[in-house]
């Protein structure tokens, strides 16, 4: 076959070739997403047009990371890429790159490229920029802490009387018993055994009213999330002091079944009490219509085997409406005469974050059960009280 001959018969291979590269430029050049090439030595061989709008930066074949970013960046970028070329398989990394406007987070996918001989012969890259979707994640969290805490202080607001009731036994107590040792000290013989009894009564009356305080501050504080080790039992009782107005306002029958050897739980002790004071004000008020019968809120707590704990909080109140069960988590979503109806929207949020459950279990004319579980924390085994 003539010379000529073989030409045109490598001609189409050539041009399919060509177009085929034509498609690929023009497929990563139009990509959203920041790609590039480097060789072995880590040298960019090829990056598309909107890795070059990003760096703004004209020349990048041939370059390193450490022409391109900041000394701290670009070992980062660099210890990644030998990664991939040690491991020969594809990764991928959280990287942060400086910007003109300032730094960006991204998911970079890389990978290496072999040749035919299964060598690898280049790094590739496709990086997805999160910043924004980082943003918009933490503007979320902000504004559902907000939304927790503004929830937190409406019920407070509802409990004004029966927290004020709370904190003013001891007060009364308090100044009860230091006029009474006003006077015997001031008696030509004081009876000192009466005198520290009633010292001693002063320093309980004190101190229970301070730890109601410090409840509604815990309540109350704007603050970062905690994760702890944390007895529901000890978040049940307190919750309890602070309601035991309104119960008694209200002439309930509380029942309480605790687990005397509760599991630990690892999470946030304010807002597992938001959930505990929601559901018990929400049975409180489940029962207020109710004239004809007893009105019981039985709180229970249980270990669950092998792996998780129980609350229930149930009321003997009307129950839930069978057509509103599937919207009774829903945020807005109320049967209150001016309630929010976020409460339990937001208690579910809470519970799931924990990897935990919650769900109502309803029988009308014969009350509702709110019950949640937590996971233990793993590989402790010490228990609560």
């Amino acid at each position: 076959m003539s010379a000529f001959g073989l030409v045109e018969e490598r001609k189409p291979v050539e041009e399919q070739l060509w177009e085929s590269e034509l498609r690929t430029r023009a497929f990563c050049d139009n990509s959203p997403n920041l790609i590039f090439l480097k060789d072995t030595e880590l040298r960019y061989l090829y990056v598309n047009r909107e890795f070059e709008r990003a760096l703004r930066v004209e020349q990048i074949r041939g370059k390193r990371d450490l022409d391109l970013f900041g000394p701290e960046q670009a070992a980062n970028f660099e210890a990644n890429d030998l990664k991939v070329l040690e491991a020969g398989v594809p990764i991928e990394f959280e990287e942060v790159a400086l910007h003109e406007d300032g730094p960006h987070t991204s998911i970079v996918h890389k990978f290496p490229l072999l040749d035919a001989a299964g060598k690898i012969y280049a790094i590739g890259g496709i990086v997805t920029d999160i910043t924004e979707r980082k943003r918009s994640r933490q503007a979320l969290q902000l504004a559902q802490e907000e939304l927790e805490r503004v929830a937190r202080v409406t019920i407070m607001g509802e409990l004004t009387a029966s927290i004020a009731h709370e904190i003013n036994q001891p007060l009364t107590s308090i100044v009860t018993n230091a006029n009474a040792c006003s006077r015997m000290l001031g008696a030509k013989s004081p009876d000192m055994k009466e005198i520290t009894a009633a010292v001693a009564d002063i320093a309980e009356a004190a101190t229970h009213a301070s730890e109601v305080i410090s409840r509604i501050r815990m309540l109350l504080k704007k603050g970062t999330l905690e994760r702890e080790p944390v007895y529901l039992n000890e978040i049940i009782r307190g919750v309890l002091t602070l309601t035991q107005g309104e119960i008694l306002k209200n002439q309930i029958a509380m029942q309480t079944d605790l687990c005397a050897e509760l599991p630990l739980v690892l999470g946030d002790r304010v807002e597992l009490q938001q959930v505990v004071l929601n559901l018990i004000i929400n049975g409180i008020e489940a029962m207020t219509s109710i004239t004809n019968a007893p009105r019981k809120l039985p709180i229970r707590s249980a270990a669950l085997e092998p792996d998780a704990v129980l609350v229930s909080v149930q009321d003997t109140g009307v129950g839930i409406d069978p057509g509103n069960m599937h919207r009774i988590f829903e945020p807005f979503f109320t049967s209150k005469l001016g309630g929010m109806g976020m409460g339990l929207a937001i208690g579910r949020s809470i519970i799931e974050s924990h990897q935990g459950r919650l769900w109502v279990e309803s029988q009308p004319d014969r009350g509702a059960v709110f019950q949640f579980t937590l996971p233990i924390l793993d590989g402790v085994q010490h228990r609560g009280r």
